[in-house]
């Protein structure tokens, strides 16, 4: 005689499986984390809900335009989103309203304003071994490592890859019609 599993055990059974698994997802290898100031606009608008690689940088440390999710450095509960902009080992200067990484101007045609603010450091500023400098692409809205200082690598969550919701388009305004269009898969 063969024994049959009743629909109820069975439906219990791939609940507890798809749990087990969506859990070891979420924990290892992707999370969804939402936008929640301008700080990163025009790249990121507020409420943007964002997947992020975070088994990334289990092998390779963060590189020069990454976006990146980390812990707050001064209240780890809370998750900002920035980009890093340099790396261990390098310098960084804010001049006449530009970035210079090393001797190398960079090239940025992501940022929303011009560099204003220097922050609370001296520049040049050398990024210590283990650590990024991370900045908004609003950089005249955005607290980051020109308050706080370089990052500690090891506080990063891991590397945002893909919009996949928004209920604003890139200019920030609200999409109001057609409904489906909240809907953006868009590789960061």
């Amino acid at each position: 005689m063969v024994y049959q599993k009743s629909l109820l055990r069975e439906s219990i059974e791939l609940l507890i499986i798809a749990s087990l698994v969506f859990l070891s997802v979420k924990t290892f290898f992707i999370q969804p984390f939402r936008i929640p100031s301008a700080s990163m606009m025009n790249t990121l608008q507020v409420g943007d809900l964002i997947l992020v690689n975070r088994f990334a940088y289990w092998l390779d440390p963060p590189q020069r335009g990454d976006i990146v999710v980390f812990h707050y450095p001064n209240d780890p509960k809370i998750f900002y989103v920035k980009r890093v902009i340099a790396m261990a080992g390098e310098s960084i200067e804010l001049k006449d309203n530009q970035v210079i990484v090393g001797d190398t101007l960079l090239h940025e045609p992501y940022i929303k304003d011009f560099t204003k603010d220097k922050g609370l450091f001296t520049y040049p500023l050398s990024i210590p071994l283990g650590h990024v400098f991370v900045m908004g692409d609003n950089r005249n809205n955005s607290q980051d490592s020109r308050y706080w200082g370089p990052l500690r690598a090891d506080e990063i969550e891991g590397r945002a890859f893909l919009i996949f919701w928004n209920y604003r388009n890139r200019q920030g305004q609200l999409i109001e019609y057609p409904w489906w269009s909240i809907f953006r898969f868009q590789q960061i």
